[in-house]
């Protein structure tokens, strides 16, 4: 029933009705209840309390009068025997956490449950869980063995008098095993879920030489991970998985290796002074977005020419010599594979013709460059010091204490860099041109390095520049800028520039055309010479040299052209006459040279 003031569950009391139909039940005056057996439950009776309940017999005439009434007087004391034990107690995972389990006790007066942690006291610390359910989810526990225990509490607070224990591992989730692919461009990571104790929250992906330095770069909760591949070699990845409980499982390796393009075998056909370039596929692991082309001897330092998607490219060179042509293959991750090269003769261009030879006097622009007594240019050079200042500067007294410091020279130590820059006006915009430079040199002391920049412009303000050229091939242009720049490589070199020509060659164009004449047109059949043999087409010609006109007739014509000499021309005109000097209609065929 109950000690210490616990509220029990109930005090059966019973009273001899004899020949009374019912009987009546009072506490403290007050009707309690009724029974027709004698019998009587007083409900919710609480330890070391006396309870005093009277019984009133009722027969057919009606209830005994007040002073027949039986009285009992019952003092409740607590029960003395504990709670039985608890059994079937439980431990299990669930996808929520860990479930506790146990059946419940048979004791009537069973009042609640309590769970503590293994080596806990039972009514002194918090419990893990206390109350009157039979299970009880102990949420998501680290990784480890768990031990429980459980008693059960009566209505007077007795618990039971052993504990029962349950216990649970909780494991980590184990290494998944990790399979490693490359599509397109794309690197694929996949893997099948590990075993785990606890569900599987998400994964963790790191990327490094070992897992102790690696780099965490995703964290997925599918069993995929697909990346843009952007490197090249091998490259190692960890995965693990994390539970709900947070819990990081044991890791798993995989590797990508990326092999970067192969080396191309590259041949080249040469028609007059055009390269045609043909070069074998270079894809290894990863799709080719594009081949770099260069010229060059050496790869590292040669120019790049050009870009291409396909196996094929033209080069017009403007000038004869030997080139060697690199390509190389650039996959979709940015991987410069290794190049392959060809050398190739090309010849001088032809139909190229000198328009312009131009040797420079030195009146342009000039930074750090001396005149010698001869006329030649000493450089790199200082033109701002004084001999005073030459020597005081430096704390020279004399020529000889030059000398000691190791410079034997007067203009020594130099002033590098210097330039010397010269813009030449053609007075008409030019419509395509090679322009070559050549500088006349002499080393006076060690090696000093020689660049040009070769600008061009058709109006003399906007400019269009090649850097590091000795030789470019340009069109629409009037003013060309060059600049010729000298660098020392120590303060002892210095270089006598003698001469510097500067040399336009224009290629020689030709059209040739079936011309349809009438006689009946004035002054001559028109003849447009442009792109598209109309007068709104481009020109063609900057100057013309040569007209040839070859009549397509069975009997003696006389052709005859009307064209005047200006620059730019549009057109010209062709009559045919026959032998009496009277014009004839007929075909012709027209040949222009020109600029």
């Amino acid at each position: 029933m109950a000690g210490d003031g616990t509220i029990l569950v109930h005090l059966d009391l019973h009273f001899t009705l004899q020949d009374a139909e019912k009987a009546v039940f009072y506490e403290g005056g007050n009707i309690i209840g009724e029974s027709l057996t004698g019998v009587f439950r007083r409900e919710n009776v609480t330890s070391g309390a006396t309870y005093t309940i009277q019984c009133t017999p009722v027969s057919g005439v009606g209830a005994s009068p007040v002073s027949q009434r039986q009285t009992v007087s019952h003092a409740v004391i607590g029960k003395a025997a504990k709670p039985a034990d608890v059994t079937g107690f439980l431990l299990a995972a669930t996808l929520t956490g860990v479930q506790a389990t146990w059946n419940a006790i048979a004791d009537i007066d069973r009042s609640e449950y309590e769970i503590v942690p293994s080596g806990g006291t039972f009514g002194t610390v918090s419990p893990t869980y206390r109350g009157k359910a039979l299970s009880f989810n102990l949420g998501l526990l680290a990784a480890g063995s768990h031990t429980f225990w459980v008693k059960a509490i009566d209505t007077t607070g007795n618990y039971s008098t052993a504990y029962t224990a349950a216990s649970l591992t909780v494991n980590a989730p184990a290494a998944p095993a990790v399979s490693s692919s490359v599509t397109k461009t794309d690197y694929l990571l996949s893997w099948s879920a590990p075993a785990s104790t606890l569900p599987i929250d998400f994964y963790q992906i790191y990327v490094g030489a070992t897992f102790g330095t690696a780099t965490l770069i995703a964290s997925p909760k599918s069993t995929v991970f697909q990346n843009p591949v952007d490197f090249a070699g091998t490259r190692n990845f960890f995965v693990r998985a994390v539970d709900l409980a947070g819990n990081a499982g044991s890791v798993a390796n995989a590797s990508v290796t990326v092999t970067a393009p192969s080396a191309p075998t590259v041949t080249a056909q040469v028609i007059d002074n055009n390269v045609l370039l043909y070069w074998t596929d270079t894809e290894q692991t990863l799709p080719i977005d594009t081949y770099q082309i260069r010229r060059g001897p050496v790869f590292a330092s040669a120019e790049v020419v050009g870009t291409k998607s396909g196996l094929f490219t033209s080069l017009f060179e403007t000038a004869a010599g030997t080139y060697t042509y690199w390509v190389v293959g650039i996959d979709s991750a940015k991987n410069a594979g290794t190049p392959g090269s060809t050398a190739v003769t090309v010849s001088q261009p032809p139909d190229y013709v000198l328009k312009a030879d131009t040797d420079s006097t030195f009146s342009g622009t000039k930074s750090n460059m001396a005149q010698d007594t001869d006329g030649s240019w000493i450089t790199p050079v200082s033109t701002s010091e004084t001999w005073q200042s030459h020597f005081t500067s430096r704390s020279w007294a004399t020529p000889q204490d030059q000398v000691n410091a190791g410079y034997p020279l007067f203009a020594q130590p130099n002033a590098s860099p210097g330039y010397y820059e010269e813009t030449i006006d053609y007075g008409t915009v030019l419509a395509s041109n090679r322009i070559t430079v050549t500088l006349n040199t002499q080393d006076i002391a060690g090696t000093v390095a020689k660049s040009c920049t070769i600008s061009v412009s058709a109006n003399g303000s906007t400019w269009t520049d090649y850097t590091n050229v000795w030789e470019v091939y340009a069109t629409s242009f009037r003013y060309v800028k060059v600049r010729t720049t000298f660098t020392a490589a120590a303060a002892t070199d210095l270089l006598r520039v003698v001469g510097l020509n500067i040399r336009l060659d224009s290629k020689l164009k030709t059209i040739t055309r079936m011309v349809s004449c009438n006689a009946g047109d004035s002054g001559g059949t028109i003849v447009y010479m442009t792109d598209d043999a109309t007068a709104t087409g481009l020109k063609l010609f900057l100057d013309v040299d040569a007209v040839t006109i070859t009549p397509q007739a069975t009997a003696p014509v006389i052709p005859v052209y009307d064209f005047v000499d200006i620059p730019d021309p549009l057109s010209l005109k062709i009559l045919l006459f026959n032998t009496a000097g009277a014009r004839v209609s007929g075909t012709a065929s027209l040949t222009v040279r020109g600029f």
